[in-house]
């Protein structure tokens, strides 16, 4: 690499003479000591003009906490399934429990993997430039590129959300946990009944069949003062609802639990108390920690 500088000499004569001074494979220090000192007249060629994005460039992967936590742990998911957890009122969080730690898991995973190949992908790119750059400039230029990464990588895994969340809601996929619609069969009879879950959430509404997203405040119920399902199938209306036990921070429960587990905080999670609370109705909570 070779740095050239043309120093422009003014006489009293007003006569304008050009210098140029060639400094032979300058190292980094020179280099930006005479940007700054000569920023319109300095250049520097270089001896090769792409340079590979891993040559220069590392990531540290942060993910969500819970990715690295005992929740994602299959002996705990194992632990807090129920083979009659569809018999519970549809606000417990008993129903979804080990549900929403397998979609958590599952996402966890899967992002994993969809940023490792990203990172992969963009490392293995190059930067083409015949000239050395100055530092300002190389930081604009990879700074956008990095957003663009991050950009690209996130309309991805929205785009997976967006399928998943299409072809379940188009596709009008009933839960086997009965939480979005309820089939009711008469013994004896070919009758079968079809039920649709409601939801409450505040002073609003919200139906299964026209929304996937409706979702309510998870707690543990007493599943025995209820018997049989009230017609219309609205959830969350206190007065028609089976008696509170726990209330569970952070956690929603709702149609489905793909979507209510994306709706949840899991503060819960992060507190020994809380996690001490619902260890009293679901003893594999004795398993895990708070996420750190």
């Amino acid at each position: 690499m070779d740095l050239s500088l043309s120093i422009v000499v003014v006489f009293n004569s007003y006569s304008v003479r050009t210098i140029t001074v060639i400094i032979q494979s300058p190292n980094e220090n020179n280099f930006e000591k005479l940007s700054i000192k000569y920023p319109t007249t300095l250049s520097c060629s270089c001896t090769r003009s792409s340079i590979q994005h891993d040559q220069f460039l590392s990531f540290n992967r942060t993910y969500h906490p819970i990715c690295t936590s005992q929740f994602v742990n299959q002996t705990f998911i194992s632990s807090v399934i129920e083979y009659n957890m569809s018999n519970y009122y549809p606000l417990d969080y008993r129903i979804m429990t080990a549900f929403h730690f397998q979609i958590i898991t599952l996402l966890c995973r899967t992002v994993k993997q969809m940023v490792s190949d990203a990172l992969e992908e963009f490392t293995r790119k190059y930067i083409f430039t015949n000239k050395a750059l100055f530092y300002d400039i190389f930081n604009v230029q990879i700074e956008a590129l990095i957003e663009q990464l991050k950009a690209t990588t996130m309309a991805y895994i929205k785009h997976i959300n967006d399928f998943l969340w299409f072809n379940i809601f188009q596709n009008r996929i009933i839960s086997g946990l009965r939480t979005n619609y309820y089939i009711n069969t008469v013994p004896g009879s070919e009758v079968s009944i079809f039920f649709i879950s409601e939801y409450t959430n505040g002073n609003k509404t919200c139906t299964c069949s026209l929304n996937n997203n409706c979702v309510h405040q998870a707690g543990i119920y007493n599943v025995t003062e209820r018997v049989g399902l009230q017609v219309p199938l609205l959830f969350g209306s206190l007065p028609n609802d089976a008696r509170l036990l726990l209330t569970i921070p952070g956690i929603m429960v709702g149609c489905l639990p793909y979507n209510s587990i994306l709706a949840s905080k899991l503060e819960c999670f992060y507190n020994q108390s809380c996690i001490d609370q619902i260890q009293i109705f679901m003893k594999g909570f004795s398993l895990v920690k708070p996420v750190l």
